[in-house]
């Protein structure tokens, strides 16, 4: 079908609810995309079921966003099978991210320079 590769996980819909239980964004039917550190754990398990469709003679390349706050964690989903690891909310909050992660995958011998 031409896909070359496919991006995950970047926000989910969730219900989202005030501290006492109202409902908000009701516009929306109570939902909004959550995004962040929430992610991680969803991206990891999309990264590892795409790379079990690649196993199976499949190729394209995973693109995976969601979760990325810390080197440890593009780690993890590089080695879980992502080919590409992308930080969006994290790199807001802390703008050295890339080049923490550039450098632990330089030291771990995961990137040329």
């Amino acid at each position: 079908t031409g896909e070359t590769g496919y991006v995950v996980i970047n926000s989910i819909a969730a219900a989202v609810g005030g501290r006492g239980g109202e409902q908000t964004f009701a516009s929306r039917g109570g939902r909004a995309g959550i995004a962040g550190e929430a992610l991680f754990e969803f991206t990891v398990r999309a990264v590892r079921g795409l790379q079990k469709c690649k196993g199976e003679g499949k190729e394209f390349e995973i693109f995976a966003v969601g979760g990325v706050a810390s080197p440890e964690r593009a780690v993890q989903l590089l080695q879980s099978g992502a080919s590409v690891v992308e930080s969006a909310t994290a790199a807001l909050h802390d703008p050295s991210l890339a080049l923490r992660i550039k450098k632990a995958l330089l030291e771990g011998g995961l990137a040329s320079s």
